[in-house]
């Protein structure tokens, strides 16, 4: 297989690579909080695990 044959190959391969993960991505997905207010994880991973505050962080909390 010469040159041109591979990278025609590699071009289709990649094309259908980036076909399949944008027909896949589920968009809304990427909205879905999986985790909750700070305070109630706080307190859940206190109950449930023992989990106890190490540090505090300095900055601004603001998205």
């Amino acid at each position: 297989m010469n040159r041109e044959m591979k990278m025609l190959h590699m071009s289709a391969l990649m094309k259908a690579t980036g076909l399949l993960i944008a027909t896949t991505a589920n968009p809304s997905a990427q909205q879905v909080r999986n985790c909750g207010p700070q305070p109630q994880v706080v307190a859940s991973l206190t109950l449930n695990y023992g989990e106890t505050r190490q540090s505090i962080g300095t900055g601004d909390n603001t998205p």
